[in-house]
């Protein structure tokens, strides 16, 4: 017989995975990446809409409602 078919009686958990601080700042450098694009994003979309009225109606949105999404924090999608 297998000795891959022998089956444990008991049931155990998980181990909790170690803490990684080379994971932990990949994470972070990631979100501070897209907050810094989003930023500029934001700001590309702002100085465009100042350089012509006409800019919100090309996008197809309100002036109002493109202020709004450039005007958000960076933290928020």
């Amino acid at each position: 017989m297998s000795r891959f078919l022998v089956t444990e009686t008991t049931a155990g958990f998980a181990p909790r995975p170690a803490f990684s601080w080379r994971a932990f700042f990949n994470r972070a450098g990631g979100a501070f990446q897209i907050w810094r694009e989003r930023h500029k994003q934001r700001r590309e979309i702002i100085d465009y809409m100042a350089s012509d009225h006409r800019v919100a109606a090309d996008i197809g949105v309100t002036r109002h409602d493109a202020r709004d999404w450039a005007e958000r924090p960076f933290w928020r999608p």
